[in-house]
């Protein structure tokens, strides 16, 4: 038969099946209802009545087919089915009761016990020790809803000083008031609202580890969260004891009435806190999300809602199809106005009247699931499996009466930090397989991320400032010296490792290590990893993701181990390594400085060894805390010491800590003895050797070498150290040292700053509070104090200082005994302005004066002097100069250091010049206007004008400082040459262009530079008239004059009008050639007069004087006196009758006239003569 004929078959055979029951129940007397099954009992809201039916997939609204009512099916045949998948397909309808509809697989559901069975569970339960109290207020109400503090054992062995001594390491939980909530998951065995029963419990540290209860200790509680209560401090411990019988009244634990007072994070009890928002109307459906820690509210959650469900009978495939119909994803309202789907405005509460169009009524089942936890948070519910309101297939219930419906709580909680944090006491480890760990100083254990993939021989632990970067290694094999490390780094975001691909492989063959240990530079951020050698040297890698070659071999710390060893590294916050050495139960630390460290470059690298102190066996990692506490683990169990002496030894985690190396974040106060041979030794030979204690346990020591002086290469530590504990150091005598030949101090640094001082070969420090960097430094130095002298010189504005070489300077001691080198008292300083002078001492406790001076050279003045005197000790003494004259500087001993300064700047220089005429004797004239180039100029010139005032004062703004006219000066100038031209001069006079040079020196800078004064001609003038006929503008020629004035004297003034063919030709006083025009020029200044001496042919003189004046207002143009008349002279009268007859008088009057002609063309030539001769002549 085939699959379709056998599907056909199934299905009549059932239809079939389905008649006849139908059948015999009516002939029965039978009536069922033609709607779904009826009386089906509710469920828990996660779970519909059991069936044999199949899931409901919560992606598809569909829901699992439903049995037919036991009716009689139609006659007709029904319509065709739709394809329904198989996983939702019911299984065989059971004879004639339909089956219950359901929407989750079959599952076993627990009959309710016996009454024997219950009175067993009391009877056991009331064997059971247990903490029992009850939550009253003062009025003793039960309080329901509180978070409490539970706290215990007491450990009664410890000495109770009044802070809580014996309860300061006793496990302590957070206990949330179990009400029947679903899902709690607390200690609180107690499901009656406010009473509590605590039959164990875990430290909240430990949350996995949980420990009975004990009859024979003592516990407390106390409240920590409780709306309108106080809480946490602000109220007291109730003591608790632990009882056996059930019969026994509960403690009672009285809550404080405080305040209220609510936040986001509030603690909300169901019994004080529930659905509200403006504008809500029941029916409604409701709902919260609350953290697992103190059952707080948390907003910022969103869920998703569906409903209402409805179904319908497919008949021809036999099953019902179940609809979720609408579907609403509900973000919680913070605050008014909620706007979506959750119309509560508290944060954490779900209030859903509508989903989508859909109103919510209270005869209908609906649906909740999680979808977004808030920010930080994680649902506890990893399966989102969906919150269903019981019911019987369509018909509800749990329904309140008044129209709502509680899903009950959905629990988050806070997702774990990923992040290291940098703390005192926080230590980390990781273990072989890859796993971060945090290490509270109490020894709690708490994984960090997740454990890297595919590693087993996980090692070398780095964690940087600040928490990050985060690195480790992955080893080639679990033994020996002859293994490779790949580079593996942290990401504090998500807690996963991930491989760099980086391996010292890269370098060529094996390290030739155990590559032990790791650590992160506090200061660069740099990671660095290694391991000991075969005989027992420590080779350092360095890791730079930003580097080309990314992994490089810094080099080799030597030890005294003649052997392989275990061990770690680690770094404090200035850079300096620590390396841990460990050989057995023997630990020791190399130290080695940050400068050190960057400086090497592969090959051996100085460092500092600590004292050898018993410890704990085999340390494989190391890490120090900002306490400056040492953790050291070995494997299993991890402990901590007071440094720098590993004293104080505490137990952190005694069993199971499995870490294969430790690190910190955090970086200690560390100690650093130092030596500082100052002046050189008094023998070659002479050596020192630094020791630094605490109490009489030497902690380390170290021995210079070499003859350098200064600060010397070998140094107790750095080493770790807490704070508060007090140090000593001191020095001795190696080599062929006689510590009797040098005076010794000490001074102690924190961060830089002086601390503390003293004199001697031994001192002590308590470290600060505050400061990171300790060092303390004993200085050497022979019975010799040293003196130097700088000079120094600033230019003219008291800028730019600069050497001053070539100055005397003295250093003269007044003490006898002392032999000064040089034996001159005075020196000349050097190119760079410095000389020294070593004086040495014949015994320590000698003193003297020394008088320091300087010769002042010409053109300088001083400015200012000073003298520093440093002692041995770091002390300090400032001694202001006075001027270059000696001054004595008093009490300067063997080891003092001597400075002195001198400040000199040279003396602005000026220059003065003058304006004169060309005069006999010569005058001074105001007016000129100068450019001024050199060195002192800003801009290529300055421009001086010649500044003329009643007094001094009158000029001081002005670049011309003197105030008289014709006398000019510049003051402030810098030393060097100076050029001076003349742009503008006096009116009246000409400009003289001519540049003149000045040189500003030392010599002449106090008086001031002069030159010559600078001569100015006077601009000569000119006058100009013309001769006309009277009441004409007619020019008439031939007229004559003279005039009178400066370097005019007759006969030489006499005026002859020129008539020439051009200008040029005319040689007399008048310079126009045309008749009746005159110009006189090269007038000297002064006044003139003009008088005409002889008029025109045939006009009348005019003897008028005429004046005019010339002067430096009027040189520049030529005087235009005007136009001067002549009138015409009157002819002689002839008789009209009687006398000599007509004729006779024609012919004379011709013969006159012919004579007249002949005269005037005599005259016209000899004036012609005369004015080419130099215009005057002599009658």
């Amino acid at each position: 038969m085939g699959i379709f004929s056998a599907t056909k078959f199934a299905r009549n055979a059932r239809i079939a099946a389905i008649a006849v029951l139908s059948s015999a129940l009516m002939f029965g007397g039978a009536s069922v209802a033609l709607a779904e099954g009826a009386n089906t009992p509710d469920v828990s809201p996660s779970t519909e009545p059991t069936a044999p039916v199949a899931t409901e997939q919560p992606a598809e609204p569909q829901a699992p087919a439903e049995q037919p009512p036991a009716e009689q099916p139609p006659a007709e045949t029904p319509p065709p089915a739709k394809s329904t998948p198989p996983s939702e397909r019911p299984a065989p309808p059971a004879e004639a009761t339909p089956p219950a509809e359901q929407s989750t697989p079959p599952a076993e559901q627990p009959a309710p016990p016996a009454d024997d069975a219950d009175e067993a569970t009391q009877s056991r339960k009331a064997e059971v020790p247990a903490l029992r109290w009850q939550a009253i207020d003062a009025e003793g109400r039960i309080v329901a809803g509180t978070t409490l503090t539970l706290q215990g054992p007491r450990d009664a062995d410890v000495t109770d000083r009044g802070n809580d001594e014996q309860w300061a390491d006793s496990p302590e939980a957070t206990v949330l008031d179990n009400v029947g909530q679903a899902n709690y998951d607390g200690a609180d065995l107690d499901p009656a609202p406010g009473l509590f029963r605590i039959e164990s419990f875990a430290d909240d540290d430990t949350p996995d580890v949980s420990v009975p209860v004990d009859v024979a200790f003592d516990y407390r509680v106390r409240v920590l969260e409780a709306d309108g209560f106080l809480t946490a401090d602000a109220t007291d411990w109730a003591s608790l004891t632990v009882l056996t019988d059930d019969t026994v009244k509960p403690t009672d634990v009285t809550l404080q009435a405080a305040p209220a007072a609510r936040s986001n994070d509030a603690i909300v009890t169901p019994m004080l806190v529930g659905p509200d928002g403006p504008g809500v109307t029941k029916p409604y459906l409701y709902w919260e999300v609350r953290d697992t820690t103190g059952n707080a509210l948390r907003g910022g959650a969103t869920l998703e809602v569906q409903g209402p469900r409805t179904s319908n009978y497919n008949w021809w495939r036999g099953e019902y199809n179940v609809k979720w119909n609408s579907s609403v994803t509900v973000t919680d309202c913070v605050s008014t106005p909620c706007t979506g789907a959750d119309q509560d405005p508290d944060p954490g509460e779900f209030l859903v009247m509508n989903i989508g169009s859909h109103r919510v009524s209270d005869s209908n089942r609906y649906r909740v699931r999680q979808q977004t936890a808030p920010a930080g948070y994680t649902f506890t519910d990893t399966n989102n499996d969906w919150v269903t309101i019981p019911g019987s297939r369509n018909t509800p219930s749990g329904w309140t009466a008044d129209g709502t419906y509680d899903f009950g709580d959905f629990m988050v909680k806070k997702i774990p930090p990923m992040s290291p944090v940098c703390t005192a006491g926080q230590i980390y480890g990781v273990t072989a397989a890859g796993q971060l760990r945090a290490i509270s100083s109490a020894g709690v254990v708490t994984p960090l991320g997740t454990k890297a993939s595919g590693v087993s021989i996980f090692n070398g632990l780095g964690i940087g400032s600040g928490g990050s970067p985060v690195y480790a290694i992955e080893r080639t094999d679990t033994s020996g010296t002859a293994q490779n490390a790949t580079v593996w780094v942290y990401n504090t975001t998500t807690g996963v490792w991930a491989t760099t691909s980086q391996s010292t492989s890269s370098l060529g063959g094996n390290s030739g290590t155990n590559m032990v240990g790791g650590a992160v530079d506090l200061k660069t951020g740099l990671y660095y990893f290694g391991g000991f050698t075969s005989d027992g040297d420590f080779k350092v890698y360095q890791y730079n993701p930003s580097a080309a070659t990314k992994i490089k071999f810094k080099g080799t710390i030597v030890t005294e181990s003649n052997s392989s060893a275990n061990g770690d590294i680690a770094f404090n916050a200035n850079g300096d390594l620590f390396v841990v050495h460990g050989n057995g139960n023997q630990t020791t630390i190399y130290s080695v400085t940050a400068a050190n460290l960057a400086a090497a470059n592969g090959g051996n690298i100085a460092s500092s060894k600590s004292a050898t102190v018993t410890t704990m066996t085999d340390v494989n990692g190391v890490a120090f805390d900002s306490a400056g506490r040492a953790y050291l683990g070995s494997g299993s169990q991890m402990k901590s010491f007071a440094m720098p002496g590993f004293t104080g030894e505490q137990n952190v985690v005694t069993s199971g800590l499995g870490t294969s190396d430790l690190a910190s974040c955090s970086s200690p106060a560390t100690i650093t003895v130092q030596k500082f041979v100052q002046g050189g030794r008094v023998s070659s030979g002479d050596q020192f050797k630094l020791t630094l204690s605490q109490g009489t346990t030497e902690l380390g020591t170290a021995v210079t070498t070499g003859s350098a002086v200064g600060l010397q290469n070998e140094q107790v530590g750095p080493q770790p150290t807490v704070r508060g504990v007090t140090l000593s150091f001191k020095e001795a005598a190696a080599g062929t040292t006689v510590l009797s030949n040098y005076v010794s101090s000490w001074t102690c640094l924190a961060d830089g700053e002086p601390m503390s001082n003293g004199q001697g070969t031994s001192g002590s420090v308590t470290i600060p509070a505050s400061g990171d960097v300790i060092e303390c430094r004993i200085t050497n130095a022979p019975l010799i104090a040293t003196v130097n002298v700088s000079k120094t010189v600033l230019d003219t504005n008291g800028e730019n200082p600069q050497p001053g070489a070539g100055w005397t300077v003295g250093a003269a001691p007044s003490l006898a005994t002392i032999v000064s080198t040089p034996t001159g008292i005075t020196q000349s300083t050097n190119a760079q302005g410095n000389a020294a002078w070593s004086l040495k001492f014949k015994n320590a406790a000698d003193k003297t004066n020394v008088s320091v001076s300087e010769v002042q050279k010409p053109g300088y003045e001083f400015v200012s002097g000073q003298c520093l005197i440093e002692s041995l000790d770091g002390s300090f003494t400032e001694v202001d100069l006075q001027g270059p004259a000696a001054q004595a500087l008093t009490d300067i001993k063997p080891g003092d250091d001597v400075d002195c300064a001198y400040v000199n700047k040279k003396i602005p220089g000026s220059i003065s010049w003058q304006k004169v005429t060309n005069d006999t004797p010569a005058t001074n004239i105001g007016g000129s206007t100068w450019t001024v180039q050199g060195p002192d100029i800003a801009g290529p010139t300055a421009t001086v004008a010649d500044c003329v005032g009643a007094n001094a004062a009158a000029c001081a703004a002005s670049a011309d400082k003197d105030h008289r006219a014709g006398y000019l000066q510049v003051t402030g100038l810098a030393w060097g040459t100076y050029t001076i031209t003349e742009t503008i001069a006096p009116d009246g006079f000409e400009l003289d262009t001519t540049p003149r040079t000045v040189i500003v020196t030392a010599a002449n800078a106090q008086a001031g530079a002069t030159m010559n004064p600078v001569v100015n001609v006077r601009k000569l003038g000119t006058a100009g008239w013309t001769k006309v006929a009277d009441g004409t503008t007619t020019l008439l020629g031939g007229s004559e004059w003279t005039i009178t004035g400066p370097g005019f004297t007759a006969p030489n003034n006499v005026i002859v009008d020129c008539v020439a063919a051009s200008d040029a030709e005319c040689t007399g006083l008048d310079k126009d050639s045309d008749a009746g025009v005159f110009k006189i020029t090269g007038l000297a200044w002064g006044s003139y007069t003009i008088v005409e001496t002889a008029a025109p042919f045939g006009y009348i003189v005019d003897s008028t004087p005429h004046t005019f004046t010339i002067d430096k207002t009027t040189v520049g143009a030529a005087i235009a006196l005007g136009a001067f008349e002549n009138s015409l002279g009157t002819p002689p009268t002839l008789p009209l009758t009687g006398g000599l007859g007509g004729d006779f008088y024609s012919f004379l009057g011709l013969g006159v006239l012919l004579l007249a002609i002949a005269l005037l063309i005599t005259r016209r030539v000899w004036l012609r003569q005369a004015s080419r001769d130099g215009g005057a002549m002599s009658h």
